[in-house]
């Protein structure tokens, strides 16, 4: 992980890196406090006379890099700092203004306000990393002035080495929904018609009947999700430079019917990317039979990528 010292304070939400797809449909519960709760380092002390900077990417120095003409609404229009052929994209803040305080106390309790700041924060990345590769920082990474090129001078070949190693690539989400309870009835019905109850049957033995059919047909569920996450991943696996998996998302948060069984990221070569497209819809094609459903999104930043680089 890019550890960087000397933040003024820093609030590592799980609203970029975990749910990146979900970034322009943020509901209410996605910036609860279960899934947005801030962590603050508490030993700082405010200075209430202070200009502080908010960063939201570090990229290498290039003759065309056109600025976003808007970022997080509490903070200055978008700029350059620049350290050797490194680039830092940041706002000015005036945490008179907006200090940790205020800021921890918005994401707690004004969920209208942190759902657009969090998106602005992704547009400004996403529309640098249309055409430069890109380090994303999280959300309210803000640092004391001051010190910004301490940090660039100190991490300069960390930040080199991760650049060059983005550079060209993109990162795609991929996720896989199981509509859960239409599949099952669609096996259990099958599983009921093909078994047979003892002639002379009553109550008893149809109850037999039935729950020894949902425990085969949770059984076959088991190995038929199995095999379906098996399958689909590998010859996408192949394609990527890296894939990050991380926990499926709730039903609560999703907004689906259908349950999310894969959460994954992959890191592609941007040439590789119509191929990923065309096999992830082949898939989805294939599995959609037995209640499946593929999904793709992107391009992304690299947010799942910058730890593993």
């Amino acid at each position: 992980m890019l550890i960087i010292d000397d933040l003024l304070f820093w609030l590592p939400l799980k609203g970029i890196v975990g749910i990146a797809g979900q970034i322009q449909k943020l509901t209410d519960e996605e910036v609860s406090q279960e899934y947005y709760q801030p962590k603050i380092d508490n030993t700082i002390v405010n200075n209430n006379h202070m200009k502080a900077l908010y960063l939201y990417a570090i990229t290498k120095q290039a003759a065309q890099i056109t600025l976003p003409s808007q970022g997080i609404e509490f903070g200055n229009v978008p700029e350059k700092i620049a350290f050797q052929d490194l680039i830092a994209i940041v706002s000015a803040i005036d945490i008179t203004k907006m200090n940790k305080k205020e800021i921890e106390e918005r994401l707690k309790t004004d969920l209208a306000w942190t759902k657009k700041n969090v998106y602005l924060h992704h547009q400004v990345i996403q529309e640098i990393g249309e055409n430069h590769p890109v380090i994303p920082m999280k959300f309210a990474t803000i640092l004391k002035e001051k010190d910004l090129h301490r940090i660039l001078e100190d991490n300069y070949g960390k930040f080199k080495n991760l650049l060059q190693k983005l550079a060209d690539k993109e990162e795609w989400g991929l996720k896989v929904y199981l509509d859960y309870e239409k599949t099952k009835d669609k096996f259990l019905t099958k599983d009921l018609a093909d078994d047979k109850v003892p002639s002379g049957h009553d109550w008893y033995w149809e109850k037999k009947k039935e729950e020894s059919a949902s425990r085969r047909v949770e059984e076959r569920l088991e190995k038929t999700l199995e095999k379906t996450i098996n399958e689909t991943v590998f010859d996408l696996e192949n394609m990527a430079v890296k894939v990050s998996y991380s926990d499926p998302l709730p039903q609560a948060l999703t907004g689906r019917e259908e349950i999310m069984v894969l959460n994954g990221s992959f890191l592609l070569d941007k040439q590789k990317v119509p191929k990923f497209q065309k096999l992830a819809k082949k898939i989805d094609s294939k599995i959609k039979k037995n209640g499946f459903i593929v999904e793709i999104s992107g391009p992304w930043p690299p947010y799942n990528f910058v730890e593993q680089s």
